[in-house]
């Protein structure tokens, strides 16, 4: 889902949401504690139970951010496929979607 995500906004130069990063970057740090503990509860048998607490709660986080990401892959081609059939009407006007970060330039391609 994250490719499909990195996918729409490099073929359409969106930009990433500093929000979305940021819940990408907690999920990353959730299952990273997730592995780290149950790698301790190897060597510790009592930190077991919080290996699996932190477990659920990393997959919870890691499903709400694949339903974010999701949605917004499902918004975007909505969105083209409205544009697509103004733009018949609008070809002299570009097309912005609104779901990514706004901006006011397009990415510069190197």
């Amino acid at each position: 889902m994250s490719a499909s995500r990195m996918f729409m906004m490099d073929m359409y130069e969106l930009q990433s949401d500093p929000m979305d990063n940021r819940i990408v970057r907690f999920n990353n740090c959730l299952q990273v504690l997730s592995c780290i503990c149950h790698i301790l509860a190897m060597f510790d048998r009592n930190l077991g139970e919080l290996a699996g607490i932190i477990d659920w709660i990393a997959k919870i986080v890691f499903y709400c951010t694949i339903g974010c990401m999701a949605a917004q892959v499902n918004h975007e081609i909505d969105y083209r496929k409205t544009a697509k059939g103004q733009a018949e009407e609008y070809a002299a006007y570009p097309v912005a979607s609104p779901i990514m970060s706004e901006q006011t330039e397009p990415l510069k391609k190197y």
